[in-house]
């Protein structure tokens, strides 16, 4: 794993964006090239290479929304190619329509989709080509596991599941005092020096997860290997490393007092964001116009009630916004008085409901929140009063996710399905603690291009 701007990458995924950005400036250049040769042009305009970059980075953008770089679309073919003509036939359109507004610069549409057609078989075939040789085993990290006990087997079935995963367990030992879990453990006192050991199994970190701590911890041995720079980290990092999330299981008070992040973004990164929030928020309320005012007739022709929703939520620090929503349930859907969690197939959506849950249309009306302040576009998922309350008794930190403002999409949307019950949000709040501790414009950045997915591909709407 990269930390790029407080964000962990896979060290594959890095390669694999990169190696699409070389692939299709070549691919590109090429197609242009033969191009201008085709009708005997000798010299290619001298814009080229700007288009080049504009195009090349419109691409980049594409592909991250699209989820390319997931790793079940990298390792199917088919879904990867369908994803990817799907990215350049957006980027496509979106040069072309850019061309409008660049009068200045000299733009010959042919080139352009013969620049395309080049770099999407530059990119196929590169692709096909250089998977045989980087596979996610060239990029694996060893790892020695310092613990065989309840814990490191968890540590274990997270490997086993976790398909291309980036890390390789070379060895687990067997702490005195622990309970062996894991099978073929090495006892602890049949080593005769950690440090030697961990060498000649070539071990690029160790994880300290023992089930008991009060035998001690191999501290002297712990710090030599730590000297001879192998990393030393535990379950919390491990997680929060490589899937993205901070495992409430295992994290301890001390571990949120004394970890670096949980600032809440620095000065200018929270001047940027609201700048972001105003600008993006008055450009998506023009351009979304027709939308609303069609979904709007929609509500409204085929049910009776209200057009708009306006439901109390609870917001930075505790404080109480009204969510404005697009209504997709019967006007009497909590005539009890008592709030539900949304389910699937839920009887209460309205037959447009449904449709404008599923495509998210329903969530539009939100922009109108951003531009007063009450949210942003990327932050925890603002809940309900009663639901805090009651989520706050049964789930540790519950209320730690209102530090910063609540927000149309966030980093639980993209990695967890639509939650209705406690197990739910306590997982969606771990991927909101993540967020909050590793919060940067950049992740914010991910966030919104990758909404995109979710839109388009949807995983758990209701």
């Amino acid at each position: 794993m990269i930390r790029l701007f407080r964000h962990y990458i896979s060290s594959l995924t890095l390669v694999w964006i990169l190696l699409d950005y070389v692939l299709f400036i070549l691919g590109f250049w090429s197609g242009g090239l033969l191009r201008m040769y085709s009708i005997n042009f000798d010299i290619i305009y001298l814009d080229v290479w700007l288009i080049i970059l504009i195009a090349s980075s419109l691409q980049a953008v594409t592909t991250i929304a699209l989820g390319i770089y997931q790793p079940q679309v990298l390792r199917d073919n088919r879904l990867y190619i369908i994803r990817l003509m799907m990215a350049l036939i957006t980027s496509l359109m979106m040069v072309v329509t850019l061309s409008f507004f660049l009068p200045g610069i000299e733009f010959w549409r042919s080139n352009l989709l013969a620049g395309y057609f080049g770099a999407s078989l530059f990119i196929i075939i590169g692709r096909l080509f250089f998977k045989k040789l980087l596979s996610a085993e060239d990029f694996r990290m060893r790892v020695l596991v310092l613990g065989a006990g309840k814990q490191a087997q968890k540590i274990l079935d997270y490997a086993k599941n976790e398909k291309g995963s980036a890390l390789e367990f070379v060895a687990f030992i067997l702490m005195p005092n622990d309970p062996e879990a894991v099978e073929g453990a090495v006892p602890y006192d049949d080593i005769d020096n950690l440090l030697v050991y961990a060498e000649q199994l070539k071990v690029e970190e160790i994880i300290v997860v023992p089930d008991e701590r009060r035998g001690g911890l191999p501290m002297e041995d712990l710090v030599s290997c730590k000297m001879q720079g192998i990393r030393i980290s535990d379950p919390v990092h491990l997680y929060e490393r490589e899937r993205g999330y901070v495992d409430l299981k295992s994290v301890q008070p001390s571990w949120l007092i004394y970890s670096e992040g949980f600032s809440g973004g620095k000065i200018y990164e929270l001047m940027l964001k609201r700048i972001f929030d105003i600008t993006v928020s008055i450009v998506f309320l023009i351009i979304s116009a027709p939308i609303m005012l069609a979904t709007a007739l929609a509500v409204k022709l085929t049910s009776r009630g209200p057009i708009f929703y306006k439901q109390e939520r609870v917001g930075r620090e505790g404080k109480s916004i009204f969510l404005k929503k697009f209504r997709s349930m019967k006007i009497d859907a909590e005539a009890d008085g008592t709030p539900q969690w949304a389910q699937k197939d839920d009887p209460r959506v309205t037959p447009i409901g449904k449709f404008i849950r599923k495509s998210r249309l329903d969530e539009m009306p939100q922009v109108l929140n951003v531009l007063m302040g009450d949210m942003s576009f990327v932050g925890p998922r603002p809940e309900r009063p009663f639901f805090v309350d009651e989520l706050s008794k049964e789930i540790s930190y519950y209320k730690d996710r209102h530090c910063v403002k609540p927000g149309i999409t966030g980093w639980a949307q993209l990695n967890y399905p639509y939650g209705a019950s406690v197990e739910d949000a306590r997982r969606k709040l771990e991927y909101d603690l993540y967020y909050i501790k590793n919060y940067s414009m950049f992740l914010d950045f991910l966030v919104v291009i990758q909404t995109v997915r979710v839109v388009l591909f949807p995983d758990g709407a209701r």
